[in-house]
C-alpha cells in the first residue's frame, strides 16, 4: 500500500508542502466544503497519512484561533481516523503548552506528530513515518482528554434555555456530536431531537423536561468521567496472623489499594491458587506465622507463602518482619525471589507511620507489575510445553521463575550484554543455535526487534518498509537455520519467537525490550 496524503490548509499555504506532491499521492483540502465532502463521500479511509496546518483560515477563522487543531479533533472524534496526523504550526510547540481550550490537548496524545514552519518535506515525512500505527482501542481514551463534560453542560444549557433561535439551538446541540460513537452518543442524540421537535412544536413543558433530561445524562457521565481519571485501586493480599497489627495495616492500605486481608498461610496459598485472573498486584506477608490456638509456628511461614506465589504468576512481593537483622539476612540469603523486607512496629502510631512511609513504595512496584503483566506475549508458543526439546518446561514458566528470582538482574544484563556484542562485533555461533530456553528466545527477538525498528521507523513507504522486513525476516530465518521460502515457514518463525504477525511492532513487547531498545535510540 502506497503513502496517500491528505493536506488540510487553504491556499497560500500550498507553497510549504508542495515538494509532497512529487513523492506521494496527494489531496489538498482548502476549505471546509470540501472536508465534509470527504466525510459524505466516505473517502478519509484512503487516506494514511494526514497533514493539517494549525492556523487555519477556512470560513472567516483567524489565524490565532488554529483551527486546524479543531479539525484534527474531528478527524479523531467524528471520523474515527486511526492515520498518523502531523500538525504543522509557525508556532512553538511549546506556545501550546500553555493553552486552557481542552481542544489542544490533542497535541499530547499518541498518533500526532507535530512540526515546526518552516521545515523540510523529509521532516514531515520522518513525523509521521515514526508514529507507530494506532489500535482502534485507542479512539476509546480520547474523550478523557478531548471533552470537557463541565463547559460542555453550561455551554449546552445556556444556549438552550437563553436562545430561541433554531439555529442557535441547533448549534448548542452540535456539540453533543462530539460524543459520536461513544457509550452515551444514542441516549444523547434521542434528546436532541426531542428538544428540536419541542422547540419546534412551542411546547415549553416537554421542551424544559427534555432539557432536564440532557444535562441529568451529561452529568452522570461527567462523574464517570472523574471515576475513570481517579487512580485505580489495584488489589492485595495481606497475610498477618496478629489481628491488632493486620487491623492496622489494613487500615492504611485500604486508602489507596483494595485490600483482602487473611490471618492463615493456607487461606493465603487458597487465594493464590485462585487467581487464575491475576487480580492480585501485590502480596503482603508477615515472615513469622503463629497458630492463635497452639501457638505454634503454622505450617508455612510468610517467606514459604512468597516463594510459592513467586512460581505462580507475577507479584510485588514484600515482607513484613520484626527479627533482628543477623537472623533476616541469613534467611534472605537462601531465598531466591524478588522480595522488599519492611520493618514492623508495635505501637499503632508508629505502625501507621511505617505503612505511610512504605505505600509509595509498594504503589511503584505494582505500577511495574501491571506494566509486565500487559507486556506478556500471549500466543501458544509461550504457554506450550509440547516443543522439540521435552525437557523444558514452556517459556511461561521459565520466564516466571527467572523474573521473580533475585538474580534477574544479572541474566537480564547478560541477554543485553550478548545482544550488544552481537550488533557490535557480529554473529556469535552460540547466539545462533536453536535451543529452546527462555535465554535463547530473550536474545533472538532482541535482534529480531532491532532489526524490525531500524526499517519500521524510517521514512519510507508501507510497501518499501514491507519489502525490507520481509528480506529481514529472511536473513534471520537462514541465520537460525530455518527455511526462508513460503509464507507458513514465516509465520511459523515469527510464533517461535513468540510474536503474533498482526500484532507487530510492540503488542506483547516485555519491559525490558523496550528499555534495551531505548539504550538504542528506537522509543516504543
Amino acid at each position: 500500500m502506497d503513502d496517500n496524503y491528505l493536506i488540510i490548509g487553504d491556499e497560500r499555504q500550498r507553497a510549504y508542502v508542495s515538494q509532497l506532491a512529487a513523492n506521494a499521492n496527494l489531496q489538498y483540502v482548502t476549505s471546509e466544503e470540501e472536508f465534509e465532502t470527504l466525510r459524505a463521500d466516505k473517502k478519509i479511509e484512503r487516506y494514511n497519512r494526514i497533514v493539517i496546518f494549525s492556523e487555519l483560515p477556512w470560513e472567516g477563522k483567524n489565524y490565532s484561533e488554529f483551527y486546524g487543531i479543531d479539525v484534527a479533533v474531528r478527524l479523531r472524534m467524528e471520523w474515527r481516523s486511526l492515520a498518523p496526523i502531523c500538525i504543522l504550526s509557525f508556532m512553538p510547540k511549546g506556545y501550546f503548552a500553555g493553552k486552557k481550550e481542552v481542544k489542544f490537548n490533542i497535541l499530547k496524545v499518541r498518533g500526532i506528530a507535530f512540526c515546526q514552519l518552516p521545515c523540510s518535506f523529509e521532516t514531515i515525512e520522518k513525523s509521521l513515518g515514526q508514529i507507530i500505527p494506532l489500535h482502534p482501542a485507542t479512539l476509546a481514551f480520547l474523550p478523557l482528554y478531548l471533552i470537557e463534560i463541565k463547559s460542555l453542560i453550561g455551554e449546552i444549557t445556556h444556549s438552550l434555555r437563553i436562545n430561541s433561535g433554531e439555529e442557535l439551538i441547533d448549534k448548542a446541540l452540535s456539540k453533543i456530536e462530539q460524543f459520536t460513537k461513544t457509550t452515551i452518543y444514542d441516549s444523547l442524540k434521542s434528546l436532541a431531537d426531542k428538544i428540536k421537535a419541542a422547540h419546534h412544536n412551542k411546547n415549553s413543558e416537554e421542551f424544559a423536561d427534555a432539557i432536564e433530561k440532557l444535562v441529568e445524562k451529561l452529568n452522570a457521565y461527567q462523574k464517570k468521567e472523574l471515576a475513570l481519571k481517579e487512580e485505580k485501586k489495584e488489589k492485595i493480599l495481606l497475610l498477618e496472623d496478629k489481628e491488632e497489627e493486620l487491623s492496622w495495616a489494613r487500615s492504611e492500605l485500604e486508602k489507596h489499594f483494595e485490600v483482602v486481608a487473611v490471618k492463615t498461610a493456607k487461606d493465603a496459598i487458597k487465594e493464590i491458587d485462585e487467581d487464575e485472573k491475576h487480580n492480585y498486584r501485590a502480596i503482603i506477608c508477615d515472615w513469622e506465622l503463629i497458630d492463635p490456638v497452639s501457638s505454634e509456628h503454622q505450617e508455612l511461614l510468610g517467606f514459604e507463602v512468597l516463594q510459592y506465589a513467586s512460581a505462580k504468576r507475577f507479584y510485588a512481593m514484600f515482607s513484613l518482619t520484626v527479627t533482628d537483622d543477623y537472623c533476616v539476612r541469613d534467611v534472605d540469603a537462601c531465598i531466591n525471589f524478588k522480595h522488599k523486607i519492611f520493618k514492623k512496629e508495635f505501637v499503632e502510631e508508629k505502625s501507621k507511620a511505617l505503612w505511610n512511609s512504605y505505600i509509595p513504595i509498594i504503589q511503584q512496584d505494582v505500577r511495574q507489575i501491571s506494566e509486565l503483566i500487559c507486556s506478556i506475549p500471549d500466543c501458544a508458543n509461550w504457554h506450550t510445553t509440547t516443543r522439540r526439546n521435552q525437557t523444558l518446561p514452556s517459556y511461561k514458566t521459565q520466564y516466571t521463575e527467572k523474573r521473580n528470582s533475585a538474580d534477574w538482574a544479572s541474566f537480564e544484563n547478560n541477554i543485553s550484554m550478548q545482544v550488544n556484542n552481537y550488533f557490535e562485533w557480529g554473529a556469535d555461533e552460540s547466539i545462533l543455535e536453536i535451543r529452546e530456553d527462555i535465554e535463547s528466545l530473550l536474545i533472538t527477538r532482541r535482534i529480531f526487534y532491532k532489526r524490525f525498528f531500524d526499517i519500521f521507523l524510517k521514512s519510507l513507504s508501507y510497501g518499501e518498509k514491507r519489502s525490507k522486513i520481509n528480506a529481514i525476516e529472511k536473513t534471520m530465518m537462514q541465520e537460525f537455520g530455518r527455511s526462508a521460502k513460503g509464507e507458513s515457514n514465516r509465520n511459523k518463525f515469527l510464533s517461535d519467537l513468540c510474536l503474533k504477525l498482526n500484532n507487530l511492532p510492540s503488542v506483547g513487547m516485555l519491559p525490558e525490550e523496550k528499555a534495551w531498545l531505548a539504550t538504542h535510540g528506537i522509543f516504543i
